[in-house]
């Protein structure tokens, strides 16, 4: 059986690598934001005022990869670390359907990034693969969140 705080630093450890990716990918999309915006653009043709929605896909996809990324890995942390009596008083309905909101709407990002940019091919089936491993990781965090939320 694993200790109790070996959990907790492999929980936190898995936590830090999992998001990382996703916070340096948002403040790359903040240096390169044009280049970026350029690129989904690209594949919005056909869309009417499509540099406005570019722009305004690439500023919320920012505030999710570094945001939201940052508020989820903050509360699971702090939610490992504090005693059994603290999580009662935690159990607020709205913070945890809220980080489940957040999930899912990672999973939902996920979807759409992979049929835009990673559609799997005999040349690139990687990054495919690659983008279902992250779903399926943000699936299994939304049963561990969901976990918490039935006790």
């Amino acid at each position: 059986m694993i200790h109790n705080t070996t959990y907790k630093i492999f929980f936190v450890v898995s936590l830090l690598l999992f998001f990382c990716m996703f916070v340096y990918s948002g403040i790359n999309k903040i240096v390169r934001f044009d280049k970026k915006s350029s690129m989904l653009n690209k594949k919005l043709s056909g869309l009417k005022k499509r540099s406005s929605i570019s722009d305004i896909g690439i500023s919320l996809v920012v505030v999710l990869e570094i945001f939201v990324s940052l508020f989820i890995v903050s509360y699971l942390i702090y939610r490992s670390f504090i005693s059994e009596s603290e999580k009662q008083k935690m159990r607020h309905k709205f913070i945890l359907i809220s980080i489940l909101a957040m999930i899912g709407v990672y999973s939902l990002f996920m979807v759409v990034v992979t049929l835009l940019y990673h559609m799997p091919s005999k040349k690139a089936m990687i990054p495919f693969l690659s983008n279902m491993t992250t779903l399926g990781g943000f699936l299994f965090l939304g049963l561990i969140v969901y976990r918490d939320f039935e006790s």
